[in-house]
């Protein structure tokens, strides 16, 4: 699951601090949340792809800077909404066995109800960040079954949107995203011999971790945005 999987940061003088996930989709763009671009502790200014351990060293890994950033134009920080952004790499990422651009899903229709979501976060609520890439199965959750719980809440003035948000949930078992996993995705195995993913969910906010689903940015709805950045032509 290295392939398309980037891990997003800022460095001082003392450390680098690694805040959110991210997901490769052309040899310049990693595909990322809106609030993770800037934040109080830092702004984005590293990425690194071909990861599975943090720190590790080996052929896959590959560091960046960032060139440019984009929040989607209707993102506000006091709301959940539109909380999608793009980076642009400071160079083109090198396309090996380990580092794979994702796919963009199309269409509002879901072809699966079962999702992987992939992240370096935190693995109980208020843990600490996993130094080892996690990997989990999502299961769909409708906006019948989600709607209610995210009703007043102060970011989310209108609710759920369903066609901008995708919910998920671990299907009964208690698994989910959580703190540090924002950004990165949730996506299904398009070509299994090529190890190729579609993401069709961009991780984005929560209640807690695995108490109730989680709230996804879904792609579909982005993607003429997204394609007027990244193939312009």
């Amino acid at each position: 699951m290295r392939s398309n999987q980037a891990i997003l940061g800022y460095a001082n003088s003392n450390d680098t601090h690694w805040l959110c996930g991210g997901s490769l989709i052309s040899e310049n763009f990693v595909l990322t949340a809106a609030h993770c671009i800037y934040s109080r502790y830092g702004n984005i200014s590293i990425v690194k792809l071909g990861l599975h351990q943090i720190n590790e060293t080996n052929a896959f890994v590959q560091g960046f800077a960032v060139k440019n950033a984009y929040q989607h134009p209707e993102y506000n920080p006091l709301q959940n909404y539109h909380d999608i952004a793009l980076i642009e790499l400071d160079h083109p990422a090198k396309l090996t066995e380990g580092v794979k651009p994702a796919c963009l899903h199309t269409s509002k229709e879901l072809p699966k109800n079962s999702f992987t979501a992939t992240g370096w976060g935190a693995t109980e609520l208020y843990g600490n960040n996993s130094n080892i890439l996690q990997k989990i199965n999502l299961s769909y959750v409708s906006y019948n079954n989600c709607a209610s719980f995210y009703k007043g809440q102060k970011k989310l003035p209108d609710g759920l949107v369903d066609d901008w948000q995708i919910c998920a949930d671990g299907g009964g078992a208690k698994a989910d995203t959580c703190q540090g996993d924002s950004g990165g995705p949730i996506q299904l195995l398009r070509d299994e011999k090529d190890v190729l993913h579609t993401i069709v969910g961009v991780t984005s906010v929560g209640i807690k971790c695995a108490i109730v689903p989680a709230i996804y940015t879904r792609i579909s709805y982005y993607v003429p945005w997204i394609e007027s950045i990244v193939w312009p032509n």
